[in-house]
């Protein structure tokens, strides 16, 4: 799993005008802890149902909470400048210690609206596989049904391998909190999307977040984006699952197998503890990646090659057995060389085995990044998606062409990398999120950040056939005439999305959307903050 490495992405608090603080160089154990009861200036009580969620109204009701929220912030004293005295009270621009599942499940408030939205069989229920879920689940608190961690004990050759409650903490300030707070608390429907052209963000600058939300961004942009773009799914977090070194470096075949097992036991029982319909996974291992890791920590090992195949087989095996138990839909490699080509069961020399094996009920996004605005010559994709063919070969990067022979949809973001349109999003943008409050284009796509939105295109696709997800997946890939031929869909410009389906507006009228003056980009994160964490793509 370590590879592709993503070396800049913007941070969208940043650009979003949520200006960020470094706490004073403090670390974030030395930060007080936050307790939620407390409130800073006068949040917004869910004591009053004024927002709507249907039809005409959905528009109407994302701008009620604009309102409601610049009420909040005009009770706010404006947040001083770094090293100037503080003449009023500005505690809400300090940071502190948010204990998520504390603030997800240690109190009643969420309880009904989450239990009655689980109980309903119409809800997508999801397993997000991922890491750095930030801020992103407390705006989607009531949509939460639990988040989950790891716990692998080592003692010798045995090797127990548990998931555990997580017990991650946030750092923010208690004007965020409480923005993400009243999200959660709002009957609307409220996607990022909408909150951009709505909130006002010249009174956000008193909304700070810390200076380690670059740290935040990867598990965060994917929840973000699973919520907005499938407005009743509800979600369970579960952080990546690793190999410990005294499994890379055993000679022991039943070490492995073991372990391997523990893995699939733990992951099964949460799938049906939670009934899951799909996992959402964007992650990847290679031949080569557990080569390495047995160089690194065991280099006087014998047989490193074949201690890599049998990992890299018990890593393939996690997947099948997911993919027997809920639709897998996993990040494609961003890229490869050389190209990559369809393997044969059992072929676990095979680098890229677990990415070009043929699994079933798993389907393998890959992403388009073409905007047209600029570029009004290129191939359109038809409504309801096309096979790829050299006709469409302009609508692929070097990144994607490689790994084409081993992804079986590749979406259209419907934005172009690097925020070439500024000031435009794009005619048909998907857009994501870090902080929560705002959407905008991804800098630096991934396969990552595209891989919810195939969970969504299966999901319109169930929801408007009247068939399962499992048999969703089915007739998306019965589509492809071949294995290694990647199926191209735009689901934004032809609104292929449950977003469209449950609130049209929300996809329509971007073409003549000029970013405002505050999402102009000045701020990228540091490289370094991610090259620790390659196994994710």
């Amino acid at each position: 799993m370590k590879r592709f490495v993503v070396p800049t992405i913007f941070l969208l608090a940043t650009l979003a005008g949520c200006q960020t603080e470094n706490s004073e160089n403090r670390s974030p154990e030395e930060l007080p802890l936050y307790d939620p009861i407390d409130t800073i200036g006068t949040p917004i009580e869910p004591t009053e149902k004024i927002y709507k969620n249907t039809g005409e109204d959905f528009i109407k009701g994302v701008a009620e909470f604009s309102d409601e929220m610049n009420n909040y912030l005009d009770s706010l004293d404006e947040c001083p400048e770094p090293d100037t005295p503080e003449n009023s009270d500005t505690s809400h621009c300090s940071m502190y210690l948010h204990e998520l599942d504390h603030v997800l499940f240690g109190s009643d408030e969420f309880t009904a609206e989450r239990e009655q939205m689980r109980d309903d069989p119409t809800t997508a229920k999801i397993l997000v596989i991922d890491y750095r879920f930030g801020g992103a689940v407390i705006r989607n608190a009531k949509r939460m049904l639990g988040m989950y961690d790891w716990q692998v004990e080592e003692n010798g050759d045995a090797v127990t391998a548990d998931i555990v409650k997580a017990t991650d903490m946030y750092v923010t300030s208690p004007a965020d909190f409480q923005f993400k707070k009243m999200i959660a608390r709002s009957e609307s429907f409220l996607p990022n999307s909408e909150l951009t052209r709505q909130l006002d963000y010249d009174r956000m600058g008193k909304v700070k977040t810390a200076d380690n939300a670059a740290t935040e961004y990867h598990g965060s942009i994917i929840l973000n984006a699973l919520a907005d773009y499938i407005p009743y799914a509800q979600f369970i977090t579960l952080k990546f699952y690793h190999f410990p070194n005294s499994v890379i470096c055993s000679n022991s075949e039943e070490t492995i197998d073991s372990y391997t097992d523990q893995i699939i036991t733990s992951i099964s029982n949460l799938i049906d503890e939670h009934d899951i319909e799909y996992v959402n996974l964007s992650a990847g291992r290679t031949r080569a990646s557990f080569f390495d890791d047995i160089n690194q920590h065991c280099p006087s090992l014998e047989n490193k090659i074949l201690n890599a195949d049998k990992l890299n087989a018990s890593y393939t095996r996690i997947l099948q057995a997911m993919a027997n138990k809920a639709v897998l839909v996993q990040a494609a490699p961003n890229g490869a060389r050389p190209t990559l080509t369809p393997v044969l069961d059992g072929d676990f020399g095979e680098n890229h085995y677990s990415d070009c094996v043929d699994i079933p009920n798993r389907l393998r996004t890959g992403y388009i990044a073409k905007s047209y605005l600029n570029e009004p010559n290129l191939p359109i994709i038809p409504q309801g998606g096309i096979p790829y063919s050299d006709a469409y070969l302009s609508l692929l990067n070097g990144t994607m062409h490689t790994v084409k022979s081993c992804t079986d949809l590749m979406i259209n973001s419907g934005t172009v990398k690097g925020f070439e349109d500024l000031p435009y999003f794009g005619d048909h943008p998907i857009l994501f999120s870090i902080w929560g409050g705002s959407g905008s284009p991804e800098f630096l796509m991934t396969t990552s950040f595209i891989n919810g939105l195939g969970i969504a295109v299966l999901e319109q696709i169930h929801r408007n056939q009247g068939i399962t997800p499992s048999e969703a997946l089915a007739l998306l890939k019965s589509r492809k005439p071949t294995t290694e031929t990647p199926y191209l869909m735009d689901p934004m410009r032809h609104e292929e999305l449950p977003l469209c389906a449950n609130f049209p507006d929300a996809c329509r009228n971007w073409a003549g959307f000029i970013i405002p003056r505050w999402l102009e980009p000045d701020s990228q994160t540091d490289a370094n903050t991610e090259r620790q964490d390659r196994h994710r793509r």
